[in-house]
C-alpha cells in the first residue's frame, strides 16, 4: 500500500506531467493552423514527443494514485501496458520526425 504522502507526490507530478502535454500541444496546434510555413525546430521535432512522453508517465502513474479498482489489476496492467506504449510511440516519433 502506498502512503498518503507519496500519492500526493505522484498527484502533483501528474498534474504538472498534463499541464505541460497540454501547453506543448496547444503551441504546436497553434504554429500548425496558423504558421504553416514557419514551424519553429523545436515544435517540428520535439513537441510530439514530448506529449507522448508526458502522457506515457501519467499512464504508468495512474494505477498507484486511484483507488477505485473496478476491474481488479487487469486495469492496472493494462494502464501499465499503454503507459509503455505511448512512451515507444514518442520515440518512434521522433526518430520518425529527423528521417523525414
Amino acid at each position: 500500500m502506498i502512503s498518503k504522502k507519496t500519492k500526493l507526490i505522484f498527484k502533483i507530478i501528474i498534474s504538472i506531467l498534463m499541464a505541460i502535454s497540454m501547453i506543448v500541444g496547444g503551441f504546436f496546434l497553434y504554429f500548425v493552423s496558423f504558421k504553416n510555413d514557419n514551424v519553429p525546430y523545436f515544435f517540428e521535432h520535439f513537441a510530439l514527443f514530448i506529449s507522448l512522453l508526458c502522457i506515457g508517465i501519467v499512464a504508468l502513474l495512474l494505477p498507484a494514485v486511484t483507488n477505485s479498482r473496478f476491474m481488479g489489476n487487469g486495469k492496472d496492467n493494462i494502464m501499465i501496458l499503454v503507459g509503455f506504449a505511448l512512451i515507444i510511440c514518442g520515440l518512434v516519433a521522433i526518430i520518425y520526425s529527423y528521417m523525414v
